[in-house]
């Protein structure tokens, strides 16, 4: 389930030096082109009656994991993506260890964060956020700026200012899949919740959305998605369910989903989840296995088969 925006008594209490990520969900990976590698962003984790926030940044090279930088302030909920024009990582909302909803832009350049747009009417956390590689844009969808507070409006970044749309679509929503796919140009949304589990599949194009009507994975929120360019599918692996979180793998390719028949992680909501084409793999880090017990595992899908990484 989704993390209460106003939480009381926030732990924030630094950890001790790790050789990979602590524990923790509601966290972002995304492939950095500059680094060629997958990068770990921030994230929370219950402890006890608190949370802890983390500002940390993390990345991973196909074998193990070493610690990059900070975000700048600890924060959960954010959503990150490559720019390739920038040629940096560019980071949307989240939200503060004191419950705070953001809605700023940033970017991630020389080891440092830097803000390109500060905006307080598009604040929210656990949004869909991705870049379009054909038309040059950033695309934003959703997201929660506070309990039931669900937003559904669709907004562009076209590098100088936000550009909204105001068309028909998916309905609010938040801890949606959100990834775009090269092979057809389009942005490919599903699920999430608002304020009930959704399992509907949307597209993109630029102008308008367009509902997917054929047989679909089950209803969740926090589903890990992703694109494999390498094959040219959309694949989902887990979030949570009406009773328990999934531990399903799922394909799809703008015509049909497709369950795998793949072992895989332990079921997990809010999965780590991001696609390295250089090394042809899908990487996977950590999630909620129940509450309140997050989980520091990394997997690695090759297109056939899951296995567990080791770490370093």
């Amino acid at each position: 389930m989704l993390i209460p925006l106003v939480l009381a008594a926030l732990q924030t209490t630094a950890r001790p030096a790790e050789v990979a990520p602590p524990l923790r969900s509601h966290h972002w990976l995304v492939y950095d082109e500059s680094q060629k590698g997958i990068v770990l962003c921030g994230g929370s984790t219950p402890v006890q009656e608190s949370f802890v926030f983390y500002d940390d940044m993390w990345r991973f090279d196909g074998v193990g994991w070493s610690r990059i930088g900070d975000l700048g302030r600890r924060m959960s909920g954010m959503r990150v993506a490559f720019h390739p024009e920038l040629g940096s990582l560019v980071a949307f909302g989240g939200f503060t260890a004191n419950g705070r909803s953001l809605g700023d832009l940033r970017e991630w350049a020389d080891g440092r964060w830097s803000t390109l747009h500060p905006s307080l009417e598009q604040a929210a956390t656990e949004s869909g956020f991705v870049y379009d590689e054909k038309r040059g844009r950033l695309v934003l969808f959703g997201g929660t700026h506070g309990q039931n507070q669900f937003r559904g409006t669709t907004w562009e970044w076209d590098g100088t200012s936000w550009i909204r749309f105001d068309v028909p679509g998916p309905s609010p929503r938040a801890a949606h899949g959100m990834v775009y796919d090269a092979r057809r140009g389009k942005v490919v949304l599903f699920g999430g919740f608002g304020p009930a589990l959704l399992g509907d599949t949307w597209e993109w194009d630029g102008r308008r959305w367009t509902r997917f009507e054929g047989p679909s994975p089950g209803a969740r929120n926090a589903p890990g998605l992703v694109f494999d360019s390498r094959r040219g599918r959309t694949l989902l692996y887990g979030g949570g369910g009406p009773e328990a979180s999934f531990d399903d793998t799922w394909s799809f390719d703008g015509a049909k989903w497709e369950e795998l028949d793949v072992a895989g992680p332990p079921a997990r909501t809010s999965p780590g989840l991001a696609y390295d084409p250089g090394r042809d793999l899908v990487v996977l880090f950590g999630g909620r296995k129940t509450w309140p017990s997050d989980l520091s595992d990394t997997w690695v899908f090759d297109g056939h088969a899951w296995r567990e990484s080791s770490k370093r």
